[in-house]
């Protein structure tokens, strides 16, 4: 992951009224090649929820995979949801994910 691009990826609010948001740290990363990465840590310690707005917009209108490279968790998600309003996060204290994307 050194040569690519990584841009900071702002969360916003689950829903109206949920400040839970300012709990996340999130990061995405392009290769040359179009591999995708997104970094996603809930740092606080209570549960929290945010929407992350991804800046790949090539992946509206497509299923990805999202693989977590950490651990074992994997999800199918729509591409344009990911895009606006942003993939939903839901985690644990503390939690965190390096997730690989990958269009299905």
């Amino acid at each position: 992951m050194r040569n690519g691009v990584w841009s900071q990826v702002q969360p916003r609010p689950a829903w109206d009224g949920n400040r839970a948001s300012d709990c996340f740290i999130a990061y995405a990363w392009e290769g040359a090649n179009s591999e995708r990465y997104l970094v996603v840590v809930n740092y606080s310690r209570s549960q929290a929820q945010c929407r992350l707005p991804l800046p790949f917009l090539e992946l509206r209108a497509k299923q990805v995979r999202l693989s977590d490279v950490m651990g074992t968790e994997v999800y199918e998600r729509d591409g344009s949801e990911m895009v606006d309003p942003g993939l939903y996060i839901d985690h644990m204290p503390w939690h965190y994910n390096v997730f690989e994307l990958r269009v299905t």
